[in-house]
């Protein structure tokens, strides 16, 4: 089964839990940077809603016709029937991936409902790649052969660091020449008294800081600049064309930049709102993928909560509760054994599952072009195969 040839080949992501949408949502992103035509449709929590269950088959149809997909990849639990026999019928590769050990009484791995019959159900994957070790044996016997069980590794649920101007990177690097940084991340000017007071504590410790800060709303660049100067802070504005010098103490990122180009200039960056109620505070993901350790207020996104209580707890954060504490917060990881031990715990937490998930994307790339390359020119996409 494949696509014409020179045709984009189409993968169907289809996650049963929110987990896992977040998990076929990074696979995704790694499959879209390989060398390769791949489209990826995601359903489930995060994407269409398509659900699948026993009884759908004419929805499920529909969809294959429209996407025309060359696999179904497949994570969460229960499982979905509905969707995995259409799969099989319209002659998809199915994959099972992400797969935790089976529970070993009840119906786990089924729709509620469905009744027994866990075994045969595994048994119509082309693969099935499990968290671990324990997890690939207790498929194994559940399926009772016919399909092959391998350990990939628990996926990402976090997405990689967003890339970066690599040219400008390395310019402003040279500006900084070996200086240290902390980044306020989308900073409201609610909380601007309160970061520029936290750096005058900080540069007693460290007369060379930097303190980079990107505007919550960029309407508030050139306030947050005027306020900065009032206290005293030798500041720089980057939309104005002001030269980042040696005595430059405070920067204004606010001509448009990826944050990424900042998270990689700076070891600490406050993630800006958290102080503030109503302000949505910015991921904290890519501030730790890239290494850095993340100082917080008490707001933040359901979403984003529990990675935060993992940095907090692997000592990757800090939480603060009020202004006062973000200059304290900033000098605890000045101390270098602290900030470098924060910086390699925030991107054992962020990058966690990252190379399973591209473990994964290789073999699906790889599976695809056998698959192509097997149905030669002319091949359509969902067709008829059993």
């Amino acid at each position: 089964m494949s696509a014409a040839a020179n045709a984009p080949l189409r993968l169907w992501l289809h996650a049963a839990d929110k987990g896992a949408s977040a998990a076929l949502s990074v696979l995704a992103q790694h499959l879209a940077e390989k060398p390769a035509a791949l489209v990826c449709v995601q359903t489930g929590p995060g994407g269409d809603g398509l659900a699948g269950a026993p009884g759908q088959a004419a929805a499920v149809d529909a969809f294959l016709r429209e996407h025309a997909p060359v696999v179904l990849v497949v994570a969460g639990e229960p499982l979905p029937r509905g969707l995995i026999e259409r799969a099989r019928v319209h002659g998809l590769g199915r994959f099972l991936v992400d797969a935790p050990r089976p529970a070993d009484r009840g119906g786990w791995l089924l729709w509620p409902g469905a009744g027994t019959g866990t075994g045969r159900l595994l048994r119509q994957f082309t693969q099935i790649h499990a968290r671990d070790k324990r997890a690939a044996e207790a498929l194994a016997r559940r399926a009772g052969g016919g399909v092959a069980v391998q350990v990939t590794g628990a996926l990402a649920r976090h997405r990689p660091a967003p890339p970066c101007n690599r040219a400008e990177l390395e310019a402003l690097r040279a500006s900084l020449g070996g200086r240290p940084a902390w980044f306020a991340q989308s900073l409201p000017l609610s909380e601007a008294e309160a970061a520029f007071r936290a750096h005058v504590h900080a540069l007693r410790l460290a007369h060379r800081l930097l303190l980079i800060v990107s505007p919550a709303d960029p309407a508030d660049s050139a306030a947050l600049a005027d306020c900065a100067a009032g206290m005293g802070l030798a500041t720089a504005q980057r939309s104005r064309d002001d030269e980042l010098g040696e005595t430059t103490q405070l920067f204004v990122a606010d001509d448009g930049d990826d944050p990424g180009l900042f998270l990689r200039l700076a070891q600490i960056c406050y993630l800006g709102g958290g102080l503030t109620p109503g302000t949505p505070p910015p991921a904290p993901v890519s501030a730790a993928a890239l290494g850095a350790a993340l100082i917080h207020g008490p707001h933040c996104s359901a979403d984003d909560r529990p990675l935060l209580e993992r940095l907090d707890r692997a000592g990757a954060a800090r939480r603060i509760g009020t202004g006062a504490e973000l200059g304290p917060a900033v000098g605890h990881f000045l101390q270098p054994e602290t900030l470098a031990l924060a910086a390699l715990r925030a991107w054992e937490i962020a990058s966690e599952g990252s190379d399973a998930t591209e473990r994964l994307a290789q073999t699906l790339l790889e599976w695809c072009r056998h698959e192509a390359s097997q149905a030669g020119p002319g091949a359509g996409g969902a067709g008829g195969k059993a």
